[in-house]
């Protein structure tokens, strides 16, 4: 139940980035095509969709659930390049700061939604060590014990709703897209989320419901053996 709101924010997330990065949609779906065809990727395929695996880390990154993170204690006085910390400071991550999720030196041009970061020259996802680069669960002993089952829940729903559909913007009566701005964010005290909006879905395969219900059907019975 913990990770339901933040699941929901990465989703968020995610479709907000493909729907103002058209490009970032297309190389994932060219990815998906080339592994995939005409059936829906599983679990299976993770290790060939390394795009879709970096588009879900950039959702993370882009828009963290929890951008202040969750917050830490000093049981014990020490120092830090010249600070004393006392015992009992409190520790606020600011995961959404420049000097962490967007911080130059480490993400080129860090307001833009660009998965590629997170692969090397091949295109496979990167063996260098960000700061980290799932600092949106947290960061110690006290990180998120979820975040392997939080991942496998959106590289299977990305996967799978990038498989299925071309994400566009609505239209309204006067044929005007009706869009959502990238800061356009709802505070809901410790989290915080995209507005909601519209996403208009175009099917990209025939026989697309039944093939949608079967896989979200073994998808769930996997993941939970995964977790």
């Amino acid at each position: 139940m913990a990770g339901q709101d933040t699941t929901d924010t990465a989703l968020r997330g995610f479709a907000l980035g493909v729907l103002h990065y058209p490009d970032v949609q297309k190389a994932a779906q060219r990815q998906l095509d080339s592994v995939c065809g005409a059936r829906p990727p599983t679990f299976e395929d993770r290790e060939n969709l390394p795009y879709i695996l970096a588009l879900a880390k950039e959702s993370i990154r882009w828009k963290p659930g929890v951008p202040m993170g969750v917050m830490h204690t000093a049981s014990e006085e020490f120092e830090h390049r010249g600070y004393v910390i006392p015992e009992g400071t409190t520790f606020i991550d600011n995961i959404w700061f420049v000097r962490i999720g967007r911080d130059i030196s480490v993400y080129h041009n860090p307001g833009a939604f660009d998965p590629t970061r997170f692969l090397d020259a091949s295109g496979k996802l990167s063996s260098e060590n960000t700061r980290s680069d799932l600092l949106g669960f947290g960061r110690g002993r006290r990180a998120c014990p979820g975040r392997e089952f939080a991942l496998n829940t959106l590289f299977i729903g990305i996967a799978t709703m990038l498989w299925a559909f071309r994400f566009q913007w609505p239209v309204d009566e006067n044929g005007d897209y009706v869009v959502c701005g990238v800061n356009e964010i709802e505070d809901h005290v410790h989290v915080a989320t995209p507005r909601p909006f519209g996403v208009a879905l175009e099917p990209r395969h025939q026989h697309l419901r039944e093939q949608l219900l079967e896989s979200m059907n073994e998808s769930a019975a996997r993941l939970y053996l995964i977790a």
